[in-house]
């Protein structure tokens, strides 16, 4: 999609590969679907599409965009509404899953050390609203170790090419 202030030189014409596309106009194979073992339940619906992007790219598949396909999404008002916050969620979730083993804990810091701060900045900035969806976004995020272990035996077992 060539976007407003970009001169369209028939860049996009042509079958490429991207990392992740949305789910709402994603086709996949079902044997694949299968194979990643679907939609991460963990995730709350935002990033639900970027995470088995990465994990089918993970298992030696390729994710492409088809520019002549056309497609029509409707959006959903309710979920439009708590979007900063899932997506927040489901930012730090997606980053805790895909880090590896070694890298894990200071990930994990590191978040909440970045979430810390982005609270009192916002604070600061007298967005006391946005300050605490952000830090309480993050916290769920970080403290989910069931969901998150479960997550990752899932991305794991489907890995067939490295990081």
């Amino acid at each position: 999609m060539v976007d407003i202030d970009e001169v369209d030189q028939g860049q996009y014409d042509a079958r490429s590969d991207y990392f992740a596309v949305s789910s709402a106009g994603m086709f996949i194979r079902r044997d694949v679907f299968e194979e990643l073992g679907g939609f991460d339940p963990a995730l709350p619906g935002r990033g639900d599409d970027i995470d088995l992007c990465w994990r089918n790219r993970l298992a030696g598949h390729r994710v492409v965009v088809v520019p002549a396909a056309k497609m029509y999404h409707r959006t959903d008002v309710h979920a439009a509404l708590a979007g900063p916050k899932e997506a927040r969620r489901s930012e730090v979730y997606l980053r805790l899953k895909h880090a590896s083993a070694p890298a894990l804990p200071f990930v994990w810091l590191g978040i909440l050390l970045a979430g810390v701060g982005h609270f009192f900045l916002s604070l600061l900035a007298k967005d006391p609203g946005h300050a605490f969806n952000h830090l309480g976004a993050t916290l769920r995020g970080l403290f989910s170790p069931v969901k998150l272990a479960a997550s990752r035996r899932q991305a794991k077992a489907s890995r067939r090419v490295s990081r």
